[in-house]
């Protein structure tokens, strides 16, 4: 008899895939991804910002090595000793302090002026502080422009600021406040101008009446008394008239002070030796007016004529006559 055969079991039912399951697990895997991009990605950011740090750094430090090699080779012209090889193989004295600049420090002469200039306006010691903060040539600038006062208040914000748009804020505030004092003191000026210009219009018409006067009154009568009353009023006008253009010019003087103020203000060079120039030749067209007339002039003495004096003495409501 045959053996039974065994029935085969009917295989079990596979379990259904859970698509949410595997659709959680995949953003899971892709999360986990991105994140070990981005910390790579910050990583490779963070050494790229020090090497920066670390180039500004060694630029400060170049800055501050570059301004004590320029300064001594200023002092005394000692470029002059140094021995330069130009490109035609020749070697020789160094012609000046640029090209001692150029083949020396690697810089123009007027870099390395105007860092030194920008040092100098706010002192070593912070020097470094501002250039931490990012100062700019113009900002430098512009502390200049400033009046000493203002100059002080503007280098214990650098000491203490975290960041340039504070100092800057600052010295926007500074600069308004200055310009307005300036602008007070045109005002003032063009006032006092004003006043001189009427009055010698006043002196000149009186003056005309009073020479026409005399002049009838010497044709009436040449006595000697009148002659000697005629010539002494002609003096007191011709000194009146003196003092009076005198006053004037000095105003004028005030003016041109201003002027050759806001030119050096620029921190222009070319600018600079123009103003030089002009006042030079202004001072030389008095000299030579002073030679012309007999009375060559010491500046060193220091003179004060008695009426000036006295109206420098006299009370304001005397001094605002006219």
């Amino acid at each position: 008899m045959g053996r039974k055969a065994t029935p085969i079991a009917a295989p079990e039912t596979l379990p259904a895939l859970d698509e949410a399951v595997i659709a959680e697990e995949s953003q899971a895997l892709t999360e986990v991804a991105t994140r070990e991009r981005l910390q790579a990605s910050a990583l490779e950011i963070g050494e790229q910002l020090g090497i920066i740090k670390s180039a500004e750094f060694y630029a400060r430090c170049a800055e501050k090595l570059v301004v004590e090699a320029f300064v001594k080779l200023k002092e005394g012209k000692r470029y002059k000793d140094l021995i330069v090889t130009r490109e035609n193989g020749e070697s020789a004295p160094c012609a000046d302090l640029d090209e001692a600049c150029r083949f020396f420090l690697g810089k123009s002469y007027r870099y390395c002026a105007q860092i030194t200039q920008n040092m100098e306006t706010v002192g070593a010691k912070l020097f470094e502080s501002a250039a931490q903060l990012g100062f700019r040539t113009k900002d430098y600038q512009a502390i200049r422009a400033l009046p000493a006062d203002d100059q002080t208040l503007v280098k214990s914000a650098i000491e203490s600021a975290t960041d340039r748009d504070s100092v800057t804020d600052l010295i926007g505030e500074l600069t308004e406040r200055h310009a307005k004092k300036l602008a007070e003191k045109d005002r003032v000026i063009a006032d006092l101008g004003q006043k001189v210009e009427l009055k010698e219009r006043r002196i000149q018409v009186l003056g005309e009446e009073r020479d026409g006067l005399k002049e009838k009154l010497i044709g009436m009568t040449l006595t000697e008394d009148a002659t000697r009353k005629v010539a002494l009023e002609k003096r007191a006008r011709a000194l009146g008239a003196l003092r009076d253009a005198s006053l004037a010019m000095l105003g004028y003087v005030s003016r041109f002070d201003q002027a050759v103020a806001n030119v050096m203000a620029l921190d222009d060079a070319t600018a600079a030796a123009e103003a030089g120039d002009t006042l030079r030749a202004t001072y030389q067209r008095l000299a030579d007016l002073a030679n012309a007339h007999g009375m060559p002039v010491d500046f060193a003495e220091v003179v004060m004529p008695p009426w000036l004096a006295d109206l420098t003495t006299a009370p304001a409501a005397e001094a605002e006559e006219f």
